[in-house]
This record gives structure tokens, C-alpha cells and sequence, in this order.
């Protein structure tokens, strides 16, 4: 019993150093990793939607979003006076995404403030719904990490890593047309500039030009309506379609939906896919009011408080992706000390053995490893002679030839010091036999 003890404690012991010789391998760092911009997944995401009517012309609305590797706080207050639409909002976007360096990947939390708002002007019942010009702008913070080393014989190679923030801005006019009933078509063309705060690499740290947005909203059904939206920016462009049912009740309008997008990053800047659910509540004094049974076929401006909570619920900033780009200072340093010539490999000697050796390796030095190689020719006698010449890793030179040469035989001998940093060449003779 004492014995099998003995021996089940010395296997747990073995595994221990094992895996902890595991665990030291994978902690190698290696300098060969893809440093593509990556794609991230946020599924599971919930969106809570609740307007609130303040006053007849006078609406505020929270947007809360939360999920695994990401969550929001969206707030957005707006008026509406005649056909006069106006709103102003504010957000805080935290997402966790993952970073591609040379490296090695690494997961990390990032935020952004932004603020932004729009003017919309409601046409009298006309095919043309609305004109608008819209504006937004947004902060997004810097993040460090500690420099990493990838050491080999020759080279160290040092990686300093960061993730640079950026300022961005956008503007955009546009206009809204209802060519049937229900139905509602945006478009709009504008000009963004996205600035990110590099410090590490030289490249391109500005981003602008024209921009663009398109959407479209469609009440399928009184309770079940449809909306797609698409963003094309000189940072990513996106896409996003939600599905959402309506039903009324005794305090207020509750809705119901689906929703996913998609953003496609750009410079460097990480793609990402959502999928959620959205639950959204109206409510407030005369909130019950606000949704008669044919609202979605009313005619624009007929209807204030409907059209003041549609205003509110679409948020007056909304940006989909934190812009946050990752950058690195790679570099290299060699470890190794050339190699040099000690002192001159002297001829040596007629021999009348058939094998002589040499060590070489206190001709040449360095302080890094050295590898030696050698080449041989025959000096005489003409007719040549099946000689042998070799050299292993400690620089001990074997050369032989066989017996009936033994008398008449010089080789001439070349041998190089190499550690990967530069080589060195020396070259000698080597007799058999008497001359």
C-alpha cells in the first residue's frame, strides 16, 4: 500500500512538471501572427426602447442596448412645432472586440462618446415627406500595452502595441419621400472626417470624403412593420433590418422586434455582426392617444403626437461600431556577434599516418554559436587520390586517404565559421607521406 502510494504520488508529481513545461511552451511568444483587422460577433444582444411624452410638442426617449461583449446608453430628446422637427441625443457605446498583432490576438474593452442631432422639415401632404440635415460627432479613448519580445539565436524583435482612439464628425442633408401608403424611402449624401490618434505607425491617420445613407420603412401590417437602414462611411459602412410588431394597450403602445446588422470595418477598423431582440413601450400623459388604429396610412402632419413619438424613437445619434483601430512599432535587433579570424591556420606538416586531425575553433571567434563547414581539393599527385575531408560542430577537422596514396598526397583545405551573422573563411594545407 505504502508503495502504491509512493508511486501515485511520483505520476502526479511527473504530470505537474509536464504541464507546467506545457503551459511554459504555449507562453512562448512568437513574432508570426496575421495582422488583419478581425470579425466579432455580438449575439444575445437586447435593446430596451421607451419614449416618453413629455408635453403635446415636446417627446424624450431612452435606447438601452446589453450584451455579452457589448452594451449602450442612448438618450434623445425632441420637439415638434407645426411641421418643424427638431432633436438632439447623446450616447456612450462600450464594445469588446478583438485585435490582430504581430503578437497574437488580444480581447479587449473599448468606449466612445458621441452626440449629434437633426432638423427635419415635414412637407403639407405632399409625395415628398420631408427634408432634413443632420450632424454627429464622437470621441473614442486610447489604450496601451506593455511592449512584447520575440527572441530567437540570431534576433530580438520588440513589438510595442496600442490602440489608437479617433475623433470623428459627420453631416449629412437628405430627403424623405412616401410614393405609396405606409411606405417611407430615405436618402441622404453628406461628408464625415474620421481622425484616429496614431502615435506608433506613419500611415494614414485621416480618413474623409463623402458619405451616404439610405432607408426604408413599411408598415406590412396595422401591428407589423418593416425598417432597413444603410450607412456607407468612409470608416465602414452598415447594414441593419429589424422586424417589429405593435400592439396597443391600456397605458401605452408596446412593441416587439427583431433585429440584425452588419459592419463592415475599413481602415483596419474591426468588423462586427449583431443579432438581438428590441422591447420598446410608449408612455407618458395622453400616450394612449398618440397611436390611433390607422396611424401608419395617416397623412404626414396630421397628426402631431404620432409623429413626435416616431420622432424621439429614432435615436438623434446613433453610431453602430467604436472607433478604435489597432497599431504597432515592430522592432528588430540582432543577437549575435560576427564572427572573426583569431589568428592564421598554419600548413600543417607531412604525416605519415593515412588520417590527421586539426580542431579549428580556437582560429575563429564569437559569442554567438558557430557552425563549421569545409571543402577539400588535391594539390598533387595529378592523378587524384579518393581523399576525405570533414569537420563536425566542435571545428575538429578529420581528413584521410587511403594507403596507396599515402606518400605523394597534399590536400588544400577551406573552412568556414558561420553564426548566421557573417561568415569567415581560412584556408590550409594538409600532407601525407614524404616529399
Amino acid at each position: 500500500m505504502k508503495n502504491a502510494m509512493k508511486a501515485i504520488f511520483g505520476l502526479a508529481l511527473l504530470c505537474t512538471h509536464m504541464t507546467t513545461a506545457l503551459l511554459v511552451a504555449d507562453d512562448t511568444i512568437t513574432c508570426d501572427h496575421q495582422t488583419n483587422h478581425t470579425t466579432n460577433n455580438y449575439f444575445g444582444v437586447a435593446q430596451l426602447r421607451l419614449p416618453f411624452v413629455v408635453a403635446d410638442d415636446f417627446a424624450v426617449a431612452f435606447l438601452g442596448e446589453v450584451g455579452p461583449k457589448s452594451w449602450r446608453v442612448n438618450g434623445t430628446a425632441g420637439a415638434i412645432y407645426d411641421c418643424h422637427q427638431i432633436k438632439f441625443g447623446a450616447e456612450y457605446l462600450a464594445q469588446k472586440f478583438n485585435y490582430n498583432f504581430l503578437t497574437g490576438r488580444v480581447e479587449k474593452w473599448v468606449n466612445q462618446y458621441a452626440v449629434g442631432g437633426r432638423y427635419q422639415y415635414m412637407f403639407n401632404c405632399g409625395w415628398i415627406n420631408s427634408l432634413y440635415f443632420d450632424a454627429s460627432s464622437a470621441y473614442a479613448g486610447n489604450h496601451s500595452f506593455s511592449p512584447l519580445d520575440c527572441v530567437t539565436t540570431l534576433t530580438t524583435t520588440t513589438v510595442d502595441r496600442r490602440l489608437a482612439g479617433s475623433r470623428y464628425f459627420d453631416a449629412e442633408v437628405g430627403i424623405q419621400v412616401a410614393p405609396w401608403s405606409c411606405g417611407l424611402f430615405s436618402v441622404g449624401v453628406g461628408y464625415n472626417n474620421l481622425r484616429y490618434d496614431k502615435e506608433l505607425e506613419c500611415g494614414d491617420r485621416s480618413f474623409k470624403g463623402i458619405s451616404g445613407s439610405a432607408a426604408f420603412n413599411q408598415r406590412l401590417t396595422e401591428n407589423l412593420g418593416l425598417n432597413i437602414d444603410a450607412q456607407f462611411r468612409r470608416a465602414y459602412n452598415y447594414a441593419e433590418a429589424m422586424i417589429d410588431w405593435q400592439c396597443e394597450t391600456g397605458c401605452g403602445m408596446l412593441s416587439l422586434g427583431l433585429f440584425g446588422g452588419y459592419v463592415w470595418g475599413k481602415t483596419d477598423l474591426p468588423s462586427s455582426t449583431t443579432f438581438g431582440v428590441e422591447i420598446g413601450f410608449v408612455f407618458g400623459p395622453d400616450s394612449n392617444n398618440c397611436y390611433p388604429a390607422d396611424f401608419c396610412c395617416s397623412t404626414p402632419c396630421s397628426n402631431p403626437c404620432q409623429d413626435l413619438i416616431a420622432w424621439v424613437s429614432t435615436p438623434g445619434v446613433y453610431i453602430p461600431t467604436v472607433l478604435v483601430t489597432a497599431e504597432e512599432l515592430v522592432t528588430t535587433v540582432s543577437n549575435c556577434t560576427p564572427v572573426s579570424i583569431v589568428s592564421t591556420i598554419p600548413n600543417q606538416p607531412s604525416s605519415s599516418s593515412t588520417t590527421q586531425t586539426l580542431p579549428v575553433s580556437n582560429f575563429f571567434s564569437s559569442s554567438s554559436p558557430i557552425t563549421y563547414s569545409v571543402t577539400s581539393v588535391q594539390l598533387n599527385p595529378v592523378t587524384p587520390a579518393p581523399w576525405t575531408v570533414s569537420v563536425n560542430q566542435a571545428g575538429v577537422i578529420t581528413a584521410s586517404v587511403p594507403n596507396n596514396f599515402l606518400a605523394q598526397t597534399t590536400v588544400q583545405i577551406t573552412v568556414t565559421a558561420s553564426n548566421g551573422c557573417n561568415s569567415q573563411s581560412q584556408t590550409f594545407t594538409m600532407s601525407f607521406g614524404s616529399f
